[in-house]
């Protein structure tokens, strides 16, 4: 027992020594941890009506966030020159600002409007909204630079701030939750601490986002990266779409009762993706694109990316599929033995999402971002079409089942396209290599 106390601890100091993406597996597991604990202790003090005003106001956020950069962030990958890359980031900057100036006069008009539809404790937070966007679309900017360049460690810093800031800040603002919901204010405390540690850590950010682009400069760039937008935006709002498809369509006839038990389960199986499957997802954005950029083919990253994580899903999501009906009642009470039921289901889809998530990576560094899209259309009516085909067959299980399934089989799919576009014709990399001589 102590011999395997000594090996945990070894791997652990190792892997934060590391300047690999290992060390964004550390950091993300300690971060859960952190948030499960106080998570257990804060739903003690706050009402379940602030975490509702929270969860509202994240989404509306979420919902904006991707068109805040128009997706060109995912572009900063793809040039070979960082002088470019560095012109796709003040850009993302610009963008981000303008789109959170026009958010905050489009609250200012239809505000009525707004907490009509969302309820009138959000209200009060309203404003803040273009405020949280417009810091973590510069957020997410800044990553990705990291992310080309292969500086994890810097990245593991940022992550590490905003998860402590964030638990902190929850704890701190305990006596004011009478006045107004510390909740959103330390969810946006914590985003303001990732800022913090970029501008610190990151020297080429904090240069470029104080040296903005000209108007011909941004027209330029904007029309040389203009399939990111154009299919980029269309793909994160039906990803977004995809991912609450089952809350929104199983509410209406199963209710919130049974709706909630979904959420528990998808809660808990997602806790290896973000684990070890972010680790691994920058990895293949790192070291992929830098491949593809380099040499017109970034297979053999890709297949180690997917070797690694079938290899780590079997086992983690299988262990799962059998625990989850024993341990959810036991961490959460009985009462929540229908999530617990519902964990083999739920397990199906995890694991093939484990897998084969990471992959539309590729589409975004390789420029075939249309294929990304037409299988985000594709996914979503197989999706739907499971979901409606399972209920009326075997009820509120039987749609799980068949949404699980139908995912399933098209991130299969999506893996299989993902590694034909991972290599260049070679007819397209000598007219490449040709260029570059001329």
């Amino acid at each position: 027992m102590i011999s395997r106390l000594k090996n945990l601890v070894r791997k652990a100091t190792s892997m934060f020594r590391s300047e690999g993406p290992e060390i964004l597996s550390l950091v993300a597991a300690v971060g859960l941890a952190i948030n499960f604990v106080s998570q257990m202790i804060l739903s003690r003090i706050y009402p379940p009506e602030m975490f509702g005003v929270l969860s509202v106001w994240v989404s509306l956020a979420s919902l904006i966030l991707p068109a805040a950069m128009f997706r060109l962030e995912t572009a900063i990958l793809v040039p070979k020159s960082d002088e470019e890359a560095s012109a796709l980031l003040r850009l993302c900057v610009s963008l981000a600002v303008c789109v959170s100036i026009i958010q905050g006069l489009i609250f200012l008009v239809f505000r009525v409007q707004v907490v009509g539809m969302l309820g009138k404790e959000i209200g009060n937070y309203l404003y803040l909204v273009p405020l949280y966007l417009l810091i973590t679309a510069i957020n997410l900017a800044g990553v990705q630079s990291w992310v080309r360049r292969g500086e994890y460690r810097q990245y593991a810093y940022s992550l590490a701030a905003q998860t402590l800031a964030s638990v902190a800040l929850k704890f701190i603002l305990i006596p004011q939750r009478g006045f107004f919901n510390p909740l959103v204010i330390s969810e946006l405390g914590g985003c303001l601490a990732q800022l913090l540690v970029l501008l610190t850590l990151n020297k080429d950010f904090r240069t470029g986002i104080l040296s903005p682009l000209t108007p011909g400069e941004g027209w330029a760039l904007l029309k040389e990266y203009r399939q990111y937008p154009r299919d980029g935006l269309p793909s994160a709002w039906l990803d977004g779409l995809r991912r609450e498809l089952p809350i929104v369509v199983l509410t209406p006839q199963f209710g919130e009762a049974a709706v909630g038990h979904y959420a528990r389960a998808i809660q808990l199986v997602r806790i290896p993706m973000s684990v070890l499957g972010k680790p691994e997802s920058a990895r293949l954005m790192s070291e992929g694109s830098r491949a593809f950029r380099e040499g017109g083919d970034c297979r053999p990253v890709l297949k180690e990316v997917v070797r690694k994580l079938a290899t780590q899903g079997i086992v983690v999501y299988g262990m799962l599929a059998v625990a989850m009906p024993f341990l959810v009642p036991l961490l959460f009470g009985p009462k929540w033995a229908e999530a617990g039921r519902l964990g083999p289901i739920v397990s199906i889809y995890a694991l093939f999402a484990f897998v084969g998530s990471p992959v539309s990576q590729v589409f975004y560094f390789t420029r075939k971002t249309t294929i990304d899209l037409f299988w985000g259309v594709i996914t979503l009516g197989l999706t739907f079409l499971g979901l409606w085909a399972g209920a009326k067959v075997a009820g509120f299980q039987g749609a799980l089942m068949g949404w699980a399934i139908a995912y399933s089989l098209m991130y299969v799919l999506l893996v299989q396209i993902g590694w034909r576009v991972a290599r260049l014709e070679t007819s397209n990399v000598h007219q490449e290599a040709n260029e570059a001589t001329d």
